[in-house]
This record gives structure tokens, sequence and C-alpha cells, in this order.
């Protein structure tokens, strides 16, 4: 466009009336040109040319994969910075809550202390046959109820997990009270929850759904950490307790048997949740959990509310 505007002068006083309004319209296309060279200009084309966008698409891309390794990078320093830090372990006399432990640093409580997973069976027919309503009405009903049970018998509920909740128990009785509270939810399954369900949802007894609930009690020294991200947190009990109470609450067994513990559990029971008029309520036996051959007891009996 600069060819276009300097020219070699000429005496524009010599030339006629026709030569001066042919310089104008000259001037006002090149004025034309210029706007119209002037995106281009904006964009970052320094020749005033017209330039197809994709020619800047590296560019958008480059930042796309900038971001990436950014996301890398921040990763890879959070894990190495906890892998290398030492642990704060204390030794604790309550149940922890989420904020009672650090985030950001290994931080953690050691607790002695029994662990109740408490699980709804049959979840899979319940999402598969019904309604999210119906199903979601189960549920609640039924975690609900169990966390209501334990709450009355000292127990700390600390995870919810899609259709069971964990509790942890502590101090003198926590093995009998952890068990009391596993019959009492057996009862209030069968004799509350279910007449209710059925009563307003007829439907779920039509279609073959029992809403009964497993549950797993293991004792043991857990280790208490808080795991995730800022606002997006929570906590995790480390060790065998309540790893293993967690998989005797998946066992599956036909007929009535809805409560399995340990036998460490079963060792220290307190007679009434031991003994049913002189009877014991509990079966040992044999069994693989988690990949390791045991012995456990289960218990086809309820305690009423």
């Amino acid at each position: 466009m600069a060819g276009l505007i300097f020219r070699p002068r000429h005496q524009c006083a010599r030339r006629g009336v026709d030569s001066i309004a042919v310089a104008v319209i000259y001037l006002i296309g090149i004025a034309g040109l210029a706007t119209t060279a002037l995106p281009a200009w904006k964009d970052g084309d320094k020749t005033g040319l017209s330039v197809p966008a994709a020619r800047f698409q590296p560019k958008y891309e480059f930042q796309a994969l900038e971001g990436r390794m950014s996301l890398g990078d921040d990763i890879r320093s959070d894990v190495n910075k906890l892998v290398s830090t030492a642990w704060t372990i204390r030794d604790g006399n309550v149940v922890p809550g989420t904020d009672d432990v650090k985030l950001y640093s290994n931080d953690a409580v050691k607790l002695d202390a029994v662990y109740l997973y408490a699980d709804l069976l049959g979840s899979t027919k319940l999402a598969r046959d019904f309604r999210p309503e119906t199903a979601g009405k189960v549920i609640r009903a039924s975690l609900r109820t169990a966390s209501t049970i334990i709450k009355r018998h000292g127990g700390e509920i600390r995870s919810y997990d899609g259709d069971r909740v964990m509790a942890i128990f502590i101090g003198g009785s926590k093995n009998s009270n952890a068990v009391k509270a596993a019959l009492k939810i057996k009862y209030a399954m069968k004799e509350i929850v279910q007449p209710s369900l059925y009563s307003r949802l007829p439907h779920l007894e039509r279609d073959g759904f029992e809403p009964r609930m497993c549950v797993g009690i293991a004792s043991g020294e857990a280790f208490i950490a808080r795991a995730g991200v800022r606002d997006s947190s929570d906590l995790v009990s480390i060790g065998r307790a309540p790893n293993v109470a967690a998989k005797l609450s998946d066992i599956r067994e036909t007929g009535n048997y809805r409560t399995y513990i340990t036998a460490d559990v079963y060792k220290v029971l307190s007679e009434e949740t031991k003994l049913s008029r002189g009877k014991d309520m509990w079966e040992a036996r044999s069994a693989d959990v988690g990949g390791e051959r045991m012995t456990i007891y289960r218990s086809s009996y309820w305690w009423s509310v």
C-alpha cells in the first residue's frame, strides 16, 4: 500500500479540473484500502494483508498443551511433597471430625476402635427394577433407620457410601454397643421399615423386593487421616478393622443371617449380646474375607427397639 501512496510529485497547478477530480477519487480509494487492512493489522499481520484465522491455531493448541503440563506439574509436586513428608500421629480419645485432622500435611489420629458397616441388600435390583423416586425412598429410609440406632448406641457416623453407612465405636463397651446396634438394625428393618414401605409403595412387595441390611463388625487399631482437596475432602480410615468390617457387610447368604463379626469382637461381648436365654446367639464358621481365611461369627437373631 505504501507504493500506492508515495508517487513522484507532479505540478498540480498545471493540471486541469479533471485531473484534480481523478486525484480526489484516488485518495478516497486509498482510504478504503486502509480501512479494510486495519483489522488484519490489529490481529498481528504487519503487512496489512488479511490472514486466515487458521494461521493462529497453533497458538491456541500450544496454550492448551501448556495447561495440561501445568496440571501434571501440580500433581507431581503434591505427590512428591506428600510422600516425602513424615507423619504426625497422635492417640485419640474421641472419634475425630473432619476439621480435627489437617488436610495439607500428613496428620493422623490413631484409635483403638470398633468399625460397623451397614449395607442395604438388593440395591442392584432396586436400581434396575424401580423408579429413582422409589429407590430413593428405600435407601433414605434404610440409612436413616440404621443411623438413628447407631447414634443411640454411641456410634459416630463417619461415612455414607451409596447405600451403606460406616460408624466407629470407642470406649469400654464398644464391641457390645456395636453388636447391639446391629441386632436392632435387623429388627427395625423387618418390623418398622418394611411394613411402612410396603403400605405406601405396594409395588415393592408385589415385585419381590425385601428391604434388608447386612452388618459387618470388626475391631482393632485404625489410622484416621484426611484425604482430598480443599472444599472436597473427607476422613479415611486405614487399617485391618475398617477393611474387614466392610468385607463382612458384603456377605450374602440365604436364610436369616444379617450380622457378621470377627472372633476378636465375639470374645469380649457382654453376656446379653452373646446369649439369649442361655443359648449362644452366634455361630462360628470359617470364611475367606478379603483374601484372608479367618474365623467369623454370624447371627440370625434380632433385638427389639
